[in-house]
């Protein structure tokens, strides 16, 4: 406990205070996405009636008001996030970690176990009844059909808010006027529901596979473009300097200097603009696609399908997990190099 208290946390504090802005981002996120679906009263409940009944001064209205909020919360949290990033790795064996993968797994059972006990087969289903549904719905071709719509439009949304977001992150970043401005206005950005943009993005894109594409790149973009941005503040200036002595063009400082200086956190923000990405790709097949697992999800979830409820959240939850153990594992060697 002294060790976790006097030495660990105060070495992870910066990383702690970046995960708190993206928690209170990603909490405000939530709950005006849950009142724009499963609700009947709130702002996002308010957002999706005027979005319904054409009222288009009250949705930018409320729109504007949930920007303020972000702006105001992201330059309290900015305030305090103004110490220098440590790095602190823990070295775990291989047998270490396969024990802890086993406990984690353990709990999540035992955990999923007694909620269904305590909640009933209304609201979830067991464990062994759920794990069979999956092994029906790998077996079945209309699921891989709607695998791959989702999985096109997922890729698609990386590239866009891979490139977009470096491309952004090393334009504002490499000039300091620039991000100091432009940072603030991407987090505050970044902290907006993305679901109350929908009728936005639906205005302008239309239904089908674009809208899906825009809405999953949207909500990846911002975390890419933040890392890259915060990366690149923290890139040693003689670094940038020598650059400037040895008259290279602004595309080799970048290719040669900064891109390097900066891969490690730019890492870290391809893990969260890949889950984010998944995110916006998921809810733009719950509302505008007749295709993709957001799709079947929402029309199980209006037939009140309670196992294939369950069984596409496993199976969205394992890829998830899978692809993000990847990420992390790289992550990881490339802040060690």
């Amino acid at each position: 406990m002294r060790t976790a208290l006097l030495m660990k946390l105060p070495a992870a504090s910066p990383h702690l205070m970046t995960g708190l802005r993206l928690a209170v981002a990603y909490s405000v996120i939530g709950i005006i996405a849950g009142e724009f679906i499963l609700s009947t009263e709130g702002i996002g409940r308010r957002v999706a009636l005027a979005y319904n009944n054409f009222d288009n001064h009250t949705m930018y209205a409320l729109l504007v008001l949930i920007l303020a909020f972000a702006v105001a919360v992201n330059a309290a949290l900015g305030a305090l996030e103004q110490a220098g990033h440590r790095r602190w790795y823990p070295r775990m064996t291989a047998r270490s970690r396969v024990f802890d993968y086993l406990l984690l797994g353990l709990g999540l059972w035992l955990a999923w176990v007694l909620l269904f006990q305590w909640a009933g087969p209304e609201a979830l289903s067991p464990p062994g009844v759920t794990f069979a549904r999956v092994g029906e719905l790998l077996a079945s071709a209309p699921f891989w059909s709607h695998a791959l719509a989702t999985g096109v439009a997922f890729g698609w949304g990386c590239v866009i808010a891979l490139v977009g977001g470096l491309a952004l992150g090393l334009a504002l970043g490499a000039n300091r006027l620039a991000g100091q401005v432009g940072e603030p206005i991407l987090s505050s950005l970044y902290s907006i529901p993305k679901i109350t943009l929908y009728p936005v993005i639906l205005l302008v894109f239309g239904l089908g596979m674009s809208a899906k594409v825009a809405f999953g790149a949207l909500h990846g973009i911002f975390p890419v473009a933040l890392f890259t941005i915060g990366a690149l503040k923290n890139t040693s200036p003689a670094l940038i300097k020598t650059a400037r002595v040895l008259r290279l063009s602004p595309i080799e400082t970048a290719r040669t200097v900064l891109l390097p200086a900066a891969l490690p956190e730019i890492i870290t923000g391809l893990r969260i603009g890949f889950s984010a990405t998944l995110l916006g790709t998921l809810i733009g097949e719950l509302f505008a696609s007749d295709q993709g697992l957001g799709f079947i999800l929402i029309r199980a979830m209006e037939a009140h399908k309670v196992i294939d409820i369950m069984a596409l959240t496993l199976l969205l939850f394992a890829f998830a997990a899978a692809a993000n153990m990847l990420l992390l594992a790289v992550e990881r060697r490339v802040h060690r190099q």
